[in-house]
């Protein structure tokens, strides 16, 4: 990464919890202690890639939208412990396996209570292929971290254009939610289901919806 740009750059990982409950438990028939090892695990990795020059970590898990056991975020703590300097991102996701949607119901009033002790910079959510429907339930968010919301649906191919993501940024400012500075506009989730071109554009639609509303702040 570092030979292919001088910009900040971002790793991702399946988080601890997930991974524990997709591998094949050979050893330890113990869900909880699984998921501890591979925090730890991932714990070192991350260290050493600090050390190359990582900046920022996001974690990709599904499971927070199936289960809240709390256990979970003893398991991300441990996969940070020390990394405090990098930025940490816990991306929810609700599905997106050839860009069909996993999880239907409304899972954010029920994840809320879990985020408060997690040490992470930002929780993201995808919003913006729900249409925002799960608004109200982020006004129980931390007060101590980002939130990251979706703008761009990456289930839909058509294209976004800036003024659509403008309006939805406005949508949720205008809301109360969190103020300007704690909202982390991003897509509903990755864009590896959509062509190289049709990423591009609509990440070059989020970027420029971003302008435009920070012109009005």
């Amino acid at each position: 990464m570092k030979e292919a740009t001088r910009k900040p750059f971002k790793i991702g990982c399946f988080g601890p919890g997930q991974n524990s409950v997709i591998v094949s438990d050979r050893y330890y028939n113990d869900n909880i202690a699984l998921a501890m090892d591979l925090a730890a695990a991932l714990n070192e990795e991350f260290k050493y890639l600090r050390n190359l020059g990582l900046e920022a970590i996001q974690i990709i898990d599904v499971l927070p939208a199936y289960t809240q056991d709390l256990w979970q975020i003893k398991a991300v703590n441990r996969m940070l412990e020390g990394l405090d300097d990098l930025i940490s991102i816990w991306h929810i996701c609700y599905g997106s396996v050839d860009a069909q949607t996993d999880v239907w119901e409304d899972k954010a009033a029920e994840m809320m209570p879990m985020f408060e002790s997690a040490n992470v910079t930002a929780v993201h959510f995808e919003s913006a292929h729900r249409d925002f429907r799960e608004l109200e339930s982020y006004r129980g968010f931390p007060r101590n971290k980002v939130l990251g919301l979706g703008f761009i649906d990456v289930k839909e191919p058509n294209i976004e254009n800036p003024e659509k993501v403008a309006n939805r940024i406005r949508r949720v400012l205008d809301a109360g939610i969190v103020p300007a500075e704690r909202l982390l506009v991003m897509p509903d989730c990755g864009l590896g289901y959509m062509s190289r071109t049709v990423a591009a554009a609509k990440l070059r639609a989020m970027g420029d919806g971003v302008r435009m509303v920070r012109d009005e702040l």
